[in-house]
């Protein structure tokens, strides 16, 4: 009798990890992006109640470009090890 079973391939424990890397850079830069909201509208509120524009407040500002910097960046493909 002749095993019909087809051979399982071997993952590639370098690959494996990589992909996790990579999972979990995208969810940290996901999670920093949300915190970022929240600190912002926190700011904006702050703002609001010292009677001043959240366009004229430095710390809303310094938010904005900093959540505007981050969100241009795109999260890791999860192909890019594969272009090496």
């Amino acid at each position: 009798m002749t095993n019909t079973k087809p051979i399982a391939k071997s993952k590639d424990p370098t690959q494996e990890r990589l992909k996790k890397l990579e999972s979990t850079v995208n969810a940290l830069h996901h999670h920093l992006l949300c915190t970022l909201e929240l600190t912002y509208i926190l700011a904006a509120e702050l703002a609001a109640s010292k009677g001043c524009k959240q366009s004229d407040d430095a710390t809303c500002t310094r938010i904005l470009a900093e959540y505007n910097t981050l969100k241009g960046l795109n999260p890791i493909d999860q192909s890019f090890h594969k272009l090496k």
